[in-house]
């Protein structure tokens, strides 16, 4: 049976169905983003796994589509620079119709038709042909905007393309791959960019264009003006960080474990004070010695007898040792402050007052203090939305402020860290979410603004 233009068949994917499944992915995307602007930090390593829809372009393009697949593995060389290494498979298909068929007689035959054999081979001319197609690149991608739900990324690099044409029934090779008259196995540069949308710190979505140069005139087995093809291709999946923050640590003081601060639970910062002493057992007091016999008495001697004084009530009480007292557990000394940071990001707010004047106030806390000064940047979130994600953002704002005073010159060892906590460690009681409902946005945004806070742990004090 002849194929006819605009004809479709079992298995053939049509430029409906593409549209159809761009337009699921997009939808996908809006549903599962939130608002949190989880970007990539230096040292991240990602993992990726697409599936996507390979196009080719040349003599006969049409508008056919092939199913891709990919893996990667990408590192942050820096916060907005990514390199990658990917393996890809899957396939590219294009259509024959009478018309192609007559318009490269030489390559088809004279008076072909779909069922024939193509000129000085054995394999029979169908309505459809394929080719696999294997890749291997290098790449590397750069953030445009981060911050946002759903980042940007341009793309660039080099790899190879190894392919096969072939008729789609027998799967026998296309004339020219079949005589060996080129490579099957080519240089490329893929060009292309997409977006990153996090679902949470360690798993996300992404969502890729690219459009594939390829240094080869025969994808489709057919070369007429000698110029190069090329291959298109979308995709979607979703990527996985392997990498996840510092796990807890613990410190050893005496015979005590306790929890350095920023790594353990809420409330329990620091242990800095020494183990509590056991108090000495005070010794008892002893008895005082009897008073010598008197002499025995002479003969016609009269002896008058006086009581022995009494003993240094006074002497003995202040010979007595002193029971030693243990020192009074030094509880945390903390202090918050008002800075505020743009809607779900980790970017100063400084359309609001308070942000520069409190961010002031630490600056001139932290400069004017003693070098053996030592703090905990702390980010704390109220309980709107998410827990993971309000602690994700906790920590970014905490790094944050702790970045901030750096740069002004704040000296590094006073700064132990920065720990977000999130909404696990409020200042205020949230209502329940059915009281929620009954308040007005501006009461029930009073109380959490107060919850939305950096504290300062301070973790060792200036010594008298």
């Amino acid at each position: 049976m002849q194929g006819v233009q605009g004809e479709t068949s079992p298995g053939e994917i049509t430029m409906i169905q593409v549209q159809r499944y761009a337009s699921l992915c997009m939808c996908l995307s809006l549903f599962l983003a939130t608002p949190l602007a989880a970007q990539l930090k230096q040292g991240d390593v990602v993992g990726t796994l697409t599936g996507g829809l390979y196009k080719y372009h040349g003599e006969l393009s049409d508008d056919f589509f092939g199913a891709s697949g990919a893996i990667s593995l990408q590192f942050a060389a820096h916060d907005r620079l990514m390199v990658e290494a990917r393996l890809g498979i899957g396939e590219y298909r294009w259509k024959i119709t009478n018309a192609k068929i007559a318009r490269y007689p030489e390559y088809f035959g004279q008076g072909a038709s779909i069922g024939s054999k193509y000129p000085g081979s054995l394999t029979t001319l169908e309505s459809e042909n394929e080719s696999r197609v294997t890749t291997a690149d290098f790449l590397v991608s750069y953030i445009l905007v981060d911050n946002m739900p759903a980042i940007p990324f341009i793309t660039v690099g080099v790899g190879l393309v190894n392919f096969a044409p072939s008729n789609s029934s027998e799967h026998s090779a296309l004339p020219n791959n079949e005589a060996g008259i080129y490579s099957a196995s080519v240089a490329s540069i893929p060009l292309g960019g997409g977006l990153r949308i996090p679902f949470s710190r360690s798993v996300g979505m992404i969502i890729r264009g690219e459009y594939r140069l390829v240094f080869s005139e025969y994808l489709d087995d057919i070369s007429r003006n000698g110029s190069n093809d090329a291959l298109a291709n979308v995709s979607i999946g979703l990527t996985y960080r392997f990498n996840s923050p510092r796990p807890a640590q613990k410190e050893k003081h005496g015979s005590n474990l306790c929890l350095v601060c920023g790594c353990g639970a809420p409330g329990h910062c620091c242990c800095v004070a020494s183990p509590i002493p056991t108090p000495a057992l005070a010794t008892p007091p002893l008895a005082p010695l009897a008073p010598e016999p008197p002499p025995a008495p002479k003969p016609d001697t009269v002896i008058i007898q006086t009581p022995p004084p009494p003993p240094d009530t006074v002497r003995m009480k202040e010979e007595l040792p002193k029971p030693v007292v243990a020192p009074p557990v030094k509880k945390r000394t903390s202090f918050a402050k008002d800075i505020r940071f743009k809607v779900s990001t980790d970017e100063f707010d400084f359309e609001q007052p308070e942000t520069a004047k409190n961010l002031n106030e630490l600056l001139t806390y932290m400069q004017e203090s003693c070098e053996e000064l030592q703090v905990m940047v702390e980010g704390h979130a109220s309980a709107d939305g998410p827990a993971q994600r309000n602690k994700d953002l906790s920590e970014l704002r905490a790094q944050k402020v702790r970045q901030w005073l750096l740069e002004q010159g704040v000296a590094q060892s006073k700064i132990r860290g920065a720990v977000g906590y999130g909404s696990a460690m409020p200042r205020v009681k949230e209502p329940a979410p059915a009281k929620a409902k009954k308040m007005t946005k501006e009461e029930l945004e009073t109380i959490r603004r107060q919850n939305r806070r950096i504290e300062v742990a301070v973790l060792k004090e200036c010594s008298l």
